[in-house]
C-alpha cells in the first residue's frame, strides 16, 4: 500500500515503541497492534496533542484534576501536529499534494480534504445522473 511506505515511531520514555498511523490518526504500539491510542482521545493544545501517558496500562491515563507527575505513574506526552511532524507521510496516507497538508493543523487538513472530497462526490453524482440512459 502507498501509505505504508513512509511510516514513523514515537518511543516513550519507557522505551515503548508506537508506530504512528497516519491515515487513521492514532498510535499503534509495535509489539502488541492491539494497543492503540486515537488522537482524538489527546487535548489539542494548539501546537499539537499533549495527554498523560501511564506506562502500566501503556495508554492514555486517567487523571484527576489537579494531578502532579511523580517518579511512577503517569506522565505527561506531548506530540506535534501529524501534518507538522511528518507532512509527507500525511501526504502519502491521504493521497494528497504536500501542498495541502503543509501550514495546516490536523483538524485543518481533514476539514479541508472532507470538503474536497465532498465537492468531488457530488461532482461524481451529478455526473452519473447525466450519463444514464
Amino acid at each position: 500500500m502507498e501509505n505504508e511506505k513512509v511510516f514513523a515511531v514515537v518511543e516513550f520514555d519507557d522505551g515503548l515503541c508506537f508506530k504512528v498511523d497516519f491515515r487513521n490518526m492514532k498510535l499503534i504500539e509495535v509489539d502488541n497492534p492491539e494497543n492503540t491510542m486515537r488522537l482524538n482521545d489527546m487535548r489539542d493544545n494548539g501546537e499539537g496533542y499533549e495527554f498523560y501517558y501511564d506506562p502500566r496500562t501503556k495508554n492514555i491515563a486517567e487523571v484527576p484534576e489537579g494531578f502532579v507527575e511523580g517518579r511512577t505513574g503517569p506522565y505527561a506526552v506531548q506530540l506535534s501536529y501529524l501534518t507538522t511532524f511528518h507532512p509527507y507521510a500525511m501526504s502519502l496516507a491521504h493521497n494528497v499534494p504536500i501542498g495541502s497538508v503543509k501550514g495546516k493543523t490536523d483538524q485543518e487538513f481533514l476539514k479541508d480534504k472532507l470538503r474536497t472530497q465532498t465537492k468531488k462526490e457530488t461532482r461524481a453524482r451529478i455526473w452519473g445522473k447525466g450519463l444514464k440512459r
